[in-house]
């Protein structure tokens, strides 16, 4: 049998509520190059946006979360996609029962 070898991890929990939006992305979001202006005039760099940026990102986002517009956000930022950009959102609707 072919697999992966026995992996160790710390068990951690996480409670959800009602509204409460839980997002995983791929390293190919949090990896964008985005280019950012320079301290030289008019010039620009190019640097990842990292988890900092992506909640920055995450902020200027209107309620409730719509997926294609932060994707949007981020492609805004970034001139070429060198990896997948894949993200998963798990929300918590209201029933009737909450």
């Amino acid at each position: 049998m072919v697999g992966l070898s026995a992996w160790r991890v710390k068990v951690w929990g996480l409670s959800l509520y009602p509204v409460d939006t839980f997002l995983l992305t791929s390293d190919g979001i949090t990896e964008v190059m985005v280019a950012q202006p320079s301290t030289n005039e008019g010039q620009t760099h190019r640097t990842m946006l990292h988890q900092e940026g992506l909640w920055k990102l995450l902020m200027q986002q209107t309620e409730p979360l719509n997926l294609e517009n932060l994707l949007a956000s981020v492609r805004e930022h970034s001139s070429v996609q060198e990896d997948d950009q894949t993200i998963l959102a798990l929300e918590v609707l209201l029933t009737d029962e909450n």
